[in-house]
């Protein structure tokens, strides 16, 4: 899992915990004077907002100890500061006569809490340094919306629930994006079962292997020893020193023997797990950072996450409203029964989602004006993921007017509509037909494939279109070739027809 993909969760397990918490307050029915009553209402919320997101690193990387060990850091730090925060809370609300900034503020305790217990379950300072300032800047925020709610609505509940999501997506969304703003270098897995998860180094020495308990913790691959290697600082450069002599560790292709000094974009070969090195500046400029650029570069991404917390939290608010019809296609008909047909209809709404309340009823289906009878309906389900191939013209001609950067920003822009469950792969092509890369899942590593992109020779456009479609053979399910080129074939073996008559006969047995 990315960074960026792990702010998006942090949001939503944070978000999801402020709930859980809200409806347990409302089961609870607390009892005893106002200072019992705060402590225990913000233990209760501290509880499952910092469980939840202190137990994301273990639920997707199918690891239990990481899981507890997150969750009981979380749910413990979590009650504490939640506790606190809310006694705090009430203080300064108080102090400042009620209003949005005393909120804001008693809530900003909770926040920094959980922050901390996220850095102190991994034992890494610039951990909790990252929590810190990210808890309390959403626990600020959240606490502010919480009354601006309070007092739009003027309904305690109401704006308590939508406050307490609020809340837990602001803390989760604010640490990713903190820690993401101020790392100084991570690995990034390219190849292997967590392929695209990120390592922040946030500690002077990480240990990398198999056991749970590392700091770079791969799973999935029997030729990782429990503790494989370490990965440290010294004198402002990053050195990895392999600890197991009969597995060698690579870096770019060659055995590491004894330690060596990494630099920028050097690619790590952990049994057959592969990870890619990457620092925010080169060496040579990394003493020239100021602090006012850390500040530009960090409100910058502010913004951005800030947005993103915005869609999430209109979407949480928006579900369960009635679906209007926005969009209907015909995604593919199958004339193989004839003369029965079948047709497959996608209905989206205003939002580009699937509209799943719909039946038989809603449906009239006629030819040349006279109805016709539906022998069978299947209601509305979620689509299957798709597979795609990606075929790609890198010839001499695509050198010309800008093609080649046209092409990039097309087949990146499909790539970044595809679905979390669909995979892609591509096929690049000029005299000669090559696999950049087998199907994957990961956007990250398809949109760098397809920057790395450089012109070359004549064009093999149907012998390219013709190895897109070999991939695709065993393939079940829905799937696509997307061919991207400017120009006519002048190099290739098989012909228009060889390829049209391979497609229909072996791979798509659908044609409209």
């Amino acid at each position: 899992m990315s960074q960026r993909l792990r702010i998006y969760y942090n949001a939503i397990f944070g978000a999801t915990g402020g709930l859980i918490g809200w409806f347990v307050l409302g089961q609870i029915g607390i009892i005893g004077n106002i200072i019992v009553q705060d402590a225990i209402a913000g233990a209760t919320i501290g509880i499952f907002i910092g469980s939840l997101i202190g137990s994301i690193d273990g639920v997707f990387d199918q690891a239990m100890r990481r899981l507890y060990r997150g969750a009981l850091y979380g749910a413990g730090y979590g009650f504490i500061g939640g506790a606190l925060g809310l006694l705090i809370g009430e203080l300064v609300l108080w102090g400042f006569g009620g209003g949005i900034l005393g909120r804001a503020l008693g809530w900003m305790f909770l926040g920094l809490a959980v922050g901390v217990s996220e850095g102190i379950s991994t034992k890494a300072s610039k951990k909790i340094t990252y929590g810190v300032i990210g808890g309390a800047i959403g626990g600020f925020l959240g606490g502010a919306i919480f009354e601006i709610f309070r007092l739009v609505f003027g309904s305690y509940t109401f704006s308590q629930a939508l406050g307490l999501i609020i809340l837990g997506a602001s803390i989760g969304t604010l640490i990713g994006t903190v820690e993401e703003v101020l790392r100084e270098a991570w690995v990034k897995v390219v190849r292997g079962r967590q392929e695209g998860k990120e390592f922040t180094l946030s500690k002077s020495s990480s240990v990398v292997g198999k056991d749970e308990r590392c700091d770079i913790a791969l799973f999935g691959d029997n030729k990782i020893a429990r503790k494989h290697a370490d990965l440290y600082s010294k004198s402002q450069q990053y050195v990895l020193h392999n600890r197991v002599m009969e597995a060698p560790t690579l870096v770019n292709g060659a055995s590491v023997n004894g330690a060596q000094v990494l630099n920028n974009h050097d690619r790590i070969q952990v049994g057959d797990t592969v990870l890619l090195f990457r620092e925010r500046t080169s060496q040579a400029n990394k003493d020239r950072i100021d602090s006012s650029k850390k500040l530009k570069e960090f409100i910058g991404q502010f913004r951005k996450q800030l947005l993103l917390l915005t869609v999430i939290l209109c979407s949480i608010s928006l579900a369960g409203f009635g679906q209007s019809v926005s969009e209907v296609h015909v995604s593919q008909v199958d004339k193989s029964d004839f003369p029965s047909i079948t047709a497959y209809i996608d209905v989206l709404d205003a939002q580009k989602q699937p509209v799943k309340t719909l039946s038989q009823s809603h449906f009239t289906l006629t030819e040349n004006g006279a109805s016709v009878e539906v022998l069978e309906f299947v209601g509305p389900r979620d689509p299957q993921p798709m597979t795609a191939v990606l075929v790609l013209d890198r010839s001499g001609s695509m050198r010309k007017a800008g093609k080649i950067s046209g092409l990039k920003k097309a087949a990146i822009a499909f790539v970044r509509q595809t679905k979390a469950t669909d995979k892609t792969g591509i096929v690049i092509f000029d005299d000669q037909v090559r696999i950049l890369q087998d199907f994957t899942a990961n956007k990250g590593i398809l949109v760098e494939e397809i920057q790395s992109l450089e012109v070359g020779g004549k064009t093999a456009y149907y012998d390219a279109v013709n190895k897109a479609l070999e991939m695709l053979k065993s393939i079940e399910g829905r799937k696509a070739v997307i061919a991207l080129t400017d120009g006519m074939d002048n190099k290739s073996l098989k012909s228009l027809d060889d390829v049209i008559s391979f497609s229909k006969k072996s791979v798509f047995r659908y044609i409209r």
